[in-house]
C-alpha cells in the first residue's frame, strides 16, 4: 500500500493547551452521555385514562401505559384475566425491558372527551424488529378488532413498510377504548415508545423519516462505493477499511433500525445482529490506525491498536454462535476501551501535527453530539422531532463525509511529500552528474 515517505513532525508547543482541553471536552461530553442513559423515572401507583386532545397533531402516552412480561405464551383472556401476573405502570420514556424470546403485553387505556368521533393513529415508536405480535380493542371486556402486528395485506398493523407498529383507531364520542399489545422480538430489547397521533400529521411525518431514512442509506452507499474504487486503484488499505466501516455501519443501523426485516429473511437478520456493532469497531479502529499514521510516531500505540482490533474481530465472529447475552455482554465491556483506541491516538497526532488529526477529533465530536442529543431526546430532556430522533444517524453521516474529507487530505499530503521527495532526488542526482562531470574534466586536463 501507498503509505508515503518517512517524515518526523514537528512537536507544536503552542497548542498544547488548547489540545488538552479539546481532549476533556471530549472525554466530558462522552461520560454525560453515557451517565444519560442510567436515568429512570420512578412508577406511580396507577395509571390513569388518557384524555385525547382532538386539536394536537402528537400527544406522547408515556405515563398512561401498563407493561407486562409473560413467562410463557397466553391468550389474551388468560392475560387479562390475571394468569400473567398484574401490569406494571411506567412513566419512562421508553416501556423497556432486557427479556428476549418472550412476549410482552402493553396495555393502554384513551378516552375522547370531544362530541364528536376521532379517528386517531396508535402508535408504539421505535418497536423495531418486532417479528410477532397482536393488536387487539377492547370496549371494556369486548373485544371489537385484532390486528397481526406483521400481516400488512390484511390490514395490519405495520403501516408505509415502516417497522414501527401504528394502528389506526375509531374513538366514538365521549368514550373510551382500550389497547392491548402482544410484542415478540428474538434479537433486541423492547424499547417502545407509545404515542397518539392526528391521522394526517402521521402519515406526513413518515414520508418524512422515510426521505431522511433513505437520504442516509444512498449517502452511506455511494461514500463506501466511490472509496472501494480509490482502493483498487490506490491499492492502500486505508479506503479498504473505510468502506468496510461504512458498510458495516450501515448494517448495523438497517438491523437497529428494523429496516433490514423488511428485505431479509428473519433468520438471516439473526446471525447478522451480533457481529456487525463488532465490525463497526474493529474497521473503525483499523480505520483510525491507518488515517492517522500510528505507525510514525509510535511503533507501539501501532501494534496495539492492531491487536485490539484483530481481538474485537474474533469476539465478533464468535458473538454469531454464543447465546446473545453474551455476546451483548461482551459488546458493552468493549465500550471504553473503544473510546480510548480512538481518542488516543487522535490527541496524540495532534499533538505532533499530524495532517487530518484535528478534523478527526472534530468528526468523533459530531457523533457524540449525536448520539448524545438521542439519548438527551430518549429521556425527555429535549424535544421529540425529525432531528432528534434521527440525530445520531445524522452524526454517523457527517462523519463519513469528514472522514473522506480527511482521506483526500491525506491523500494530498502523501503526494506533496512523495514530490518533494522526488525533487529532492532529482537534485541529489543533478549535484552526483554535475560532481562527475567536473571530474572527468579535470582528470582530462
Amino acid at each position: 500500500s501507498s503509505t508515503g515517505p518517512s517524515k518526523s513532525y514537528a512537536y507544536r508547543p503552542v497548542l498544547r493547551h488548547c489540545d488538552n482541553a479539546l481532549f476533556r471536552l471530549i472525554l466530558l461530553v462522552c461520560f454525560w452521555a453515557c451517565s444519560s442513559l442510567g436515568v429512570k423515572a420512578q412508577a406511580p401507583s396507577h395509571v390513569p385514562v388518557f384524555e385525547l386532545d382532538p386539536a394536537a397533531e402528537r400527544q406522547s402516552l408515556v405515563g398512561h401505559a401498563e407493561f407486562l412480561r409473560a413467562d410463557r405464551p397466553m391468550t389474551w383472556q388468560q392475560v387479562l384475566g390475571g394468569e400473567a401476573g398484574p401490569f406494571e405502570p411506567v412513566v419512562d420514556t421508553n416501556l423497556g425491558t432486557d427479556d428476549r424470546d418472550r412476549d410482552h403485553w402493553v396495555r393502554l387505556c384513551v378516552r375522547n372527551p370531544a362530541p364528536d368521533a376521532l379517528y386517531q393513529v396508535v402508535e408504539l415508536h421505535r418497536a423495531i424488529n418486532v417479528t410477532a405480535g397482536d393488536v387487539y380493542l377492547f370496549d371494556q371486556k369486548k373485544i371489537l378488532k385484532r390486528w397481526s402486528v406483521r400481516d400488512v395485506e390484511q390490514g395490519g398493523a405495520v403501516t408505509l413498510g415502516t417497522p414501527q407498529v401504528a394502528v389506526s383507531v375509531l374513538f366514538p364520542a365521549s368514550s373510551s377504548r382500550t389497547l392491548l399489545f402482544r410484542l415478540h422480538s428474538p434479537v433486541s430489547r423492547i424499547r417502545v415508545q407509545p404515542r397518539l397521533w392526528n391521522a394526517d400529521a402521521f402519515f406526513d411525518h413518515n414520508q418524512e423519516k422515510q426521505a431522511a431514512t433513505w437520504a442516509f442509506y444512498g449517502l452511506m452507499i455511494v461514500m463506501g462505493l466511490y472509496n472501494l474504487v480509490l482502493f483498487a486503484n490506490l491499492r492502500d488499505r486505508v479506503y479498504l477499511w473505510y468502506v468496510g466501516f461504512v458498510f458495516s455501519g450501515l448494517l448495523m443501523n438497517s438491523l437497529r433500525l428494523g429496516d433490514a426485516l423488511l428485505y431479509l429473511p428473519l433468520e438471516v437478520c439473526l446471525v447478522m445482529w451480533a457481529p456487525t456493532p463488532f465490525a463497526v469497531v474493529s474497521t473503525s479502529v483499523l480505520f483510525t490506525r491507518r488515517l492517522l499514521d500510528c505507525g510514525r510516531y509510535s511503533t507501539r500505540l501501532d501494534s496495539g491498536l492492531l491487536v485490539f482490533a484483530a481481538c474485537v474481530a474474533i469476539v465478533g465472529g464468535l458473538a454469531s454462535v454464543v447465546p446473545y447475552q453474551v455476546g451483548d455482554i461482551a459488546l458493552r465491556s468493549i465500550g471504553i476501551p473503544v473510546i480510548f483506541c480512538l481518542l488516543y491516538p487522535a490527541y496524540r497526532a495532534v499533538r505532533i501535527g499530524v495532517p487530518s488529526a484535528r478534523l478527526f477529533l472534530g468528526t468523533f465530536a459530531i457523533l457524540v453530539a449525536g448520539v448524545s442529543i438521542r439519548v438527551l431526546c430518549g429521556i425527555n430532556l429535549l424535544p421529540t422531532n425529525l432531528f432528534t430522533t434521527n440525530a445520531s444517524a445524522l452524526g454517523m453521516a457527517i462523519q463519513v463525509v469528514l472522514f473522506a474529507v480527511a482521506l483526500a487530505r491525506r491523500y494530498t499530503q502523501l503526494q506533496a511529500e512523495m514530490r518533494e521527495q522526488g525533487d529532492m532526488l532529482a537534485e541529489t542526482q543533478t549535484q552526483r552528474l554535475a560532481a562527475q562531470a567536473e571530474t572527468l574534466a579535470a582528470q582530462e586536463k
